[in-house]
């Protein structure tokens, strides 16, 4: 990933240079402002990152970093979780066989087969006139796909990020994922960064259960 600004995803320059977040090293901004705007949604994470480097580092190679936003606690969890590789056999003897990378569901609970949300593209698509959301990577949430007719709780992880400003009523457990690039289905993960939670509190926030609203309408 090319070095942007957390907030806005503004790109470094020579001579702008993007600064660290001085307390875990991993968010960057280009501004005082920026980094203003972000703190309280980084809050919840900042030290959580920083201990990746320190008391919590990576359990092994097939561990990358990924978040859980737990149905019943206020507080994001930034979880080490392990990736199974698998290989689909191509349908062509002259292509190569498919590798490809399946997440830990057991995060999820019983609710059914996980359902995908490829936020990122959709936050793109509804606000193209925005530096904000044109992303390099791709973000995606998984939740409980019989989430809404389970039983599942109301998710007080979402509503304490979203602070009453939610258009949508999200239950039960969710995964934040980060995949490098852009394609349309990207088959392996890299370690989510803290770019990726205020993505998510963006698409959390403007999802009405139908579409997603633009960013000016939901920031005003």
């Amino acid at each position: 990933m090319a070095l942007r600004c957390t907030t806005c995803n503004k790109p470094a320059f020579e001579n702008a240079q993007l600064k660290h977040c001085s307390r875990c090293k991993s968010a960057l901004y280009c501004s005082t402002a920026c980094q203003k705007e972000d703190w309280p949604i980084h809050k919840h994470v900042c030290e959580q990152f920083k201990a990746t480097t320190t008391t919590n580092p990576r359990p092994s190679l097939a561990h990358k970093l990924a978040l859980i936003l737990p149905v019943d606690e206020a507080k994001p969890k930034l979880v080490w979780m392990k990736f199974e590789e698998k290989t689909e056999a191509a349908e062509d003897s002259d292509d190569s066989d498919a590798v490809y990378e399946t997440p830990d569901f057991t995060y999820l609970g019983d609710g059914g087969s996980p359902q995908l949300l490829v936020i990122s593209r959709t936050m793109k698509a509804a606000n193209l006139q925005l530096q904000r959301f044109d992303l390099e990577d791709s973000v995606v949430i998984y939740l409980r796909g019989a989430g809404s007719i389970d039983g599942s709780r109301t998710n007080a992880c979402v509503s304490a990020l979203v602070k009453g400003s939610g258009r949508f009523n999200w239950r039960g457990p969710l995964i934040v994922l980060g995949q490098p690039g852009t394609a349309f289905d990207p088959l392996i993960h890299r370690d989510i960064v803290p770019m990726d939670l205020r993505l998510a509190v963006d698409y959390l926030r403007s999802y009405d259960g139908f579409q997603v609203h633009p960013f000016e309408a939901i920031s005003a």
